[in-house]
């Protein structure tokens, strides 16, 4: 009866919703078709002041990243500049909409196979200060580290990626 996605939806993307009603006996279409269009609402967006120092050691990083005064969930990860670069440069995504982007269907990713949303926040995130010991660097290349607060209630950011 149609095509129908239930693993969620990202926020701040538009999407375009179809309703119809077919008759199953006949397989016709009864009535019209409707569309609308929509953006999925984004969490409440707010600014988070964090310091973020770094041990480097060869191609390993310890990076210690300690929030000022935000005492909620972030996600931290790191980018492979050349990597970004050829995938998106040309597309003219800026790296802090990549990264929001990349935190929102990880998320989405783990919900869609089921996982439930406290499951994914315990996996993927962060509170307190913390440090991750970064082990899966390239020698001669550039990274970018970010930071990006969690919305507790949707799983989804909720904050500027923080570089």
């Amino acid at each position: 009866i149609g095509y129908y996605a239930d693993e969620g939806v990202v926020p701040g993307c538009k999407y375009i919703l179809y309703a119809y009603h077919i008759d199953l006996e006949n397989v016709e279409l009864i009535g019209k078709i409707v569309r609308t269009e929509f953006v999925a609402q984004t969490p409440e967006q707010f600014d988070i002041d964090v310091d973020m120092t770094f041990e480097v050691n060869g191609a390993i990083v310890n990076w210690t990243v300690a929030p000022n005064g935000y005492e909620g969930r972030y996600y931290l990860d790191a980018i492979d500049m050349a990597v970004f670069e050829e995938k998106y440069a040309d597309w003219g995504v800026a790296l802090e909409d990549y990264m929001l982007e990349y935190t929102n269907e990880l998320v989405l990713e783990y919900l869609a196979m089921g996982h439930p949303l406290d499951d994914v926040m315990s996996a993927l995130c962060r509170s307190g200060e913390t440090t991750l010991r970064v082990t899966s660097l390239s020698p001669q290349r550039r990274y970018a580290f970010f930071v990006v607060a969690i919305d507790e209630a949707t799983g989804f950011t909720a904050s500027p990626a923080l570089l």
